[in-house]
């Protein structure tokens, strides 16, 4: 089951170019098939390249007596899967609600399916197995194009 105009297919497609645009517009316009399942999208920070941080909560409410779930996708460049597998659990949790309705009664879920945007921009376009940020640490660093830090570490 798919809401028209938020249907994660109609916004996402096999090439790469446009993606992370195309999910932060999908994401902009989440809603759940049901109206007891509650979606926010907030943006929770900006990158050094100036790109959103979308975080994605999804509830059923009465969150004081769940527990949380937080799942982030897209931490490491290179690994476009977690992005895309990210997207797919908050597409399932907000279209097939009636699917998951243990999950949902149980626990609220708080994901942000691309964590790095700036990286995973560079590998998009630049480098393809450019892994961490985009950060410069350090003047001597950057003279000898050491950039970027590893945001698991």
């Amino acid at each position: 089951m798919c809401c028209d105009d938020v249907c994660l297919s109609t916004y996402l497609n096999l090439e790469m170019n446009d993606s992370k645009k195309q999910i932060f517009k999908w994401i902009t316009r989440l809603r759940s098939t049901r109206s007891e399942v509650y979606v926010n999208s907030s943006t929770i920070g900006y990158t050094l390249e100036d790109r959103p941080i979308k975080l994605v909560k999804i509830s059923t409410g009465d969150s004081a007596k769940k527990r949380a779930v937080f799942l982030d996708g897209g931490i490491h460049a290179r690994e476009w899967i977690s992005s895309a597998v990210a997207t797919y659990i908050v597409n399932e949790l907000t279209t097939k609600p009636e699917q998951h309705e243990e999950l949902l009664k149980r626990y609220d879920f708080y994901i942000i399916p691309l964590l790095n945007p700036d990286g995973y921009a560079h590998s998009v376009y630049y480098n393809r197995f450019w892994r961490k940020s985009r950060r410069t640490v350090d003047a001597f660093s950057s003279f000898f194009g050491c950039r970027g830090v590893d945001l698991v570490r």
